[in-house]
Formats: structure tokens, C-alpha cells, sequence
């Protein structure tokens, strides 16, 4: 189970670093690390099990309130972030113990939001890439260009 998830992506550190390492100063200490090492926090991607009450407030305040593709958007994320949640009163409702429930999902509820951001992430490689070298090119397509804004935002 991966523990240490990266919140600045990786591959945008190694533009500052030599041979994976870079050189850091935090609270008036310089000192230099592995690109592993920085820009990391122990579960920083757990997900949360939302209430009936955050969902209600997420409706109320993001989705009533957006037009209707926007809507349908943001209703989308709130089902994504839901699965794991899902699944795990799908079990309990099977009479699978909450410890081998709690247990089983352990790793789905700390990598599913991480796994998710890495599949973002891996797919812009290729911009990132023609970026690295000056190639503009791959811009030329409007798809290749929604992919890096989605992937940019």
C-alpha cells in the first residue's frame, strides 16, 4: 500500500532537480533530498467518507447552483468519490465483519483519489515531453490541447 503520496506532481519537481535531487529550504534550513522525499505527505490522498449531510451541502451549494452541464459534472465527481464508500456498505450489508471490511478497504480509501490523479498525470506526460522540447505541435489537435488543460487544472 503506497503511504507517501506526492501533492507537487514529480515530474514538474525534476525540472529543478539534478540527477532526482533538489535542493530545498524550509523554515531557514537548506539542505538537498531525493525527489521521493519532498513535496509529500503520509495519506495526503485518504479519501473521506461523506455524510448525508456533506452530499446535501455539496448539492446545495456547487451543483444547484451550476448550470446544467456543470451540474452534471460536478454530480459525477460526488458518484466517483462515492465508490469506495459504496462498496464498503455494500459488504456491510452482505454481513462481511466491519474489521475484514475496514481492513480489505484500507487500501482502496488511502490510493483511490492518489491512483486517480497519477492516471491524470500519466496521461500528460506526452505534452509534458513536446513542452520539454520546444514542440508545440502537439497542440495543434483540440483534443490533445483539452487533455493538458484538464490535466492543468
Amino acid at each position: 500500500m503506497k503511504t507517501k503520496h506526492h501533492y507537487v506532481f514529480r515530474q514538474y519537481l525534476r525540472a529543478w532537480s539534478n540527477n532526482d535531487k533538489i535542493t530545498v529550504t524550509r523554515l531557514g534550513k537548506t539542505f538537498t533530498t531525493e525527489l521521493m522525499n519532498i513535496a509529500q505527505q503520509r495519506y495526503f490522498y485518504r479519501v473521506s467518507e461523506l455524510t448525508s449531510t456533506d452530499v446535501e451541502f455539496i448539492k446545495d451549494f456547487v451543483i444547484n447552483r451550476s448550470d446544467s452541464v456543470l451540474a452534471e459534472l460536478n454530480a459525477g465527481w460526488i458518484d466517483m468519490f462515492m465508490k469506495p464508500q459504496l462498496i464498503k456498505q455494500f459488504l456491510l450489508s452482505r454481513g462481511v465483519h466491519a474489521d475484514k471490511v475496514d481492513e480489505l478497504m484500507k487500501p482502496l480509501f488511502i490510493e483511490f483519489e492518489e491512483d486517480f490523479h497519477v492516471s491524470i498525470e500519466g496521461g500528460a506526460m506526452s505534452y509534458i515531453n513536446s513542452l520539454l522540447k520546444y514542440e508545440l505541435s502537439i497542440f495543434n489537435k483540440k483534443e490533445n490541447f483539452y487533455d493538458f488543460v484538464y490535466f492543468l487544472s
